[in-house]
Parts: C-alpha cells; structure tokens; sequence
C-alpha cells in the first residue's frame, strides 16, 4: 500500500494543508482486471493521486500502458474478480 503523508508546511509565507492518502495498490504489485472481456493479470507501474476540493481520485497505470485504471476495476486475485460478477 503506498501511503502519502501530507501535512501543513509553511514555504515562504504561504501555508498548505496537507493530508493522508492511502491507496489499496502499490508499484509491482499484481492485480486482476477485465480485459476485452477476459479475465487478465497485469502489474501495476504507476499510482497517481489526484487532490482537489471535491475528492481525491487515485488511478493506476498497469504494464506501462497508456490507460489509467480506477481501483474499484482493480482486484487482487482471479477469485476476487470473479466473485464480482
């Protein structure tokens, strides 16, 4: 799990609240998806939190392919995948 510490820190006279981001995933580790309405394995390559007023939206890149992935598309086994069907 890839955790994010933020916090507030004062950088030359401007002040920015910082937060906790925890994703369920972490670079290199394997997950499950549909893919091309087949059950595929891939490895995660890159997490991107996105922080804004509204939400925090974390995505996954897999095999370095050009597609972000949401993480509830994402399971850590087969089984799991397919029980959520």
């Amino acid at each position: 799990m890839t955790r994010m510490s933020i916090r507030k820190v004062k950088q030359k006279n401007h002040y920015f609240n910082m937060q906790k981001v925890k994703t369920k995933y972490d670079i290199g580790d394997k997950v499950w998806l549909i893919y091309e309405n087949k059950a595929a394995e891939r490895v995660i390559t890159q997490v991107q939190i996105i922080v804004n007023a509204q939400k925090t939206k974390v995505t996954y890149q897999l095999n370095h392919e050009i597609t972000d992935y949401d993480e509830c598309k994402l399971y850590t086994s087969k089984g799991e995948l397919l029980k959520s069907l």
